[in-house]
């Protein structure tokens, strides 16, 4: 026996699979959990996430205003979740280390809720007429923030870099209400999360850990062949 598991609570989930680990192997994939008991993990290098959307959205608030600078804001789904964590981490090393001319007015957190998201971001619009930028760090926040920008008809004053596609998300980025998506590769993290228990039950030796990728996806090159592999995936 074997365990294929996606943790969505980093504290919360920490024991359970220790106990877990002492009678099957674990295999964790996308987000993490506060263990150290994991054969072996398949993710996203999250911070490394946080820090593609920061080059993302100084790149597009750039092409736009010709400068790296301006009020921006991120928004996070849920407040305790690993990889958001390690998203916003990530995000906000890389604006303050590499991109001083930004300003971070606003530090979210939502309920997790696509609604909430809207909300929020219709409030930052009111509250800040000069935003420039905003990093939505999940699928439903980029939902949110999207659908705010969409119907408030700013796609060309304020860049959103959102995290995770799908057909709304995409659809977004064609109308230039999004200026970016960083793109995880879930699908080969299932697949080889499966692949990898099954290697440890013939007592194969595996990875401790293995980052599975991120690409920043514009309006430009998301008709690349690697990029459409990635926003459609074909299952076999």
């Amino acid at each position: 026996r074997h365990l294929v598991i996606s943790p969505t609570e980093f504290k919360a989930l920490g024991k359970p699979v220790d106990e877990a680990a002492k009678s099957v192997p674990i295999i964790g994939i996308d987000s993490a959990a506060d263990s150290k008991a994991f054969t072996s993990f398949l993710t996203t290098d999250n911070v490394q996430g946080g820090r593609i959307a920061a080059d993302g959205l100084a790149a597009a608030v750039k092409a736009a205003t010709g400068k790296e600078e301006g009020a921006i804001a991120i928004i996070t789904s849920l407040p305790g979740v690993g990889s958001l964590d390690q998203r916003r981490e990530g995000f906000l090393d890389q604006v303050k280390t590499k991109y001083p001319g930004f300003k971070v007015v606003a530090d979210k957190y939502a309920d997790g809720q696509a609604t909430t998201g809207l909300n929020m971001m219709t409030d930052l619009i009111t509250a800040n007429p000069d935003l420039v930028g905003v990093f939505a760090s999940n699928l439903i926040m980029a939902q949110g923030v999207g659908q705010a920008i969409a119907e408030n008809k700013l796609g060309d004053k304020i860049k959103v870099i959102g995290f995770d596609s799908d057909e709304k998300t995409v659809g977004f980025l064609k109308e230039g209400v999004l200026a970016g998506l960083v793109v995880q590769d879930p699908y080969r993290m299932g697949y080889d999360g499966v692949k990898t228990a099954l290697a440890v039950s013939k007592g194969e030796k595996v990875e401790t850990f293995v980052d599975t990728g991120a690409n920043l996806v514009t309006k430009d090159n998301m008709a690349d062949p690697k990029i459409d592999a990635l926003l459609n995936p074909k299952v076999n």
